[in-house]
C-alpha cells in the first residue's frame, strides 16, 4: 500500500483532482466517494466493475477463512458492526475485504467530479447525474482500494 497524495486542481465545477502515490504510479483505487460535510451524505460515488460485483467474492473469501480458523459467524450478525478489533471474526473479515478491494483496484491518476472513469461505475447516485457541489460548502473525497486517500475541500 502506498501513501497516496490527492490535490484540488480546479475548484470550480466541475471540480477536478490529480492523483499520486510514493511510487512512480497513480493509486490503485476501486472505490472513489464524495460525500457533503454538512450532511454526512454521499453526494457522489463510483467503483470499479470488479467492485460492484465482488460482495459475493468477499462473502466466499471469508467464510473459507472463518472455516480454515475454526470459528463462526451467526446469519444474523455482521462481522464489521458487531464484533470489534481483537476478535479474529473482525479481523478475518476486514482481511478479507481488503483482498478482494485490492485485486479490485485500477490505477487512477486524475478525477473530474461526475465523470465517470474508464473501468468505473456509477453507484451514487443510482440514476441521472452527480448533484453540484454547493459554492462553499465542504466536502470529503475517499479514495479506498489497495491505496487510500483523503482530501476535504471547499465548493466552488
Amino acid at each position: 500500500m502506498a501513501k497516496v497524495i490527492v490535490s484540488l486542481v480546479n475548484e470550480r465545477q466541475p471540480a477536478s483532482f490529480q492523483f499520486a502515490t510514493s511510487l512512480t504510479r497513480g493509486p490503485l483505487v476501486c472505490d472513489i466517494c464524495i460525500m457533503d460535510r454538512a450532511t454526512s451524505g454521499e453526494c457522489w460515488e463510483v467503483v470499479t466493475l470488479p467492485r460492484a460485483a465482488n460482495r459475493a467474492r468477499w462473502k466466499s473469501l471469508y467464510e473459507e477463512r472463518l472455516r480454515a480458523a475454526g470459528l463462526i459467524v451467526p446469519d444474523f450478525m455482521d462481522p464489521f458492526t458487531d464484533f470489534l478489533p481483537p476478535d479474529p471474526r473482525y479481523l478475518l473479515a476486514r482481511a478479507a475485504s481488503e483482498d478482494v478491494d485490492a485485486a479490485a483496484s485500477i490505477e487512477l491518476q486524475s478525477l473530474v467530479y461526475g465523470v465517470v472513469p474508464p473501468g468505473f461505475v456509477q453507484h451514487l447516485p443510482h440514476e441521472g447525474n452527480a448533484p453540484p457541489l454547493e459554492p462553499g460548502g465542504m466536502y470529503d473525497l475517499f479514495l479506498l482500494g489497495h491505496d487510500s486517500g483523503h482530501l476535504t475541500f471547499a465548493g466552488p
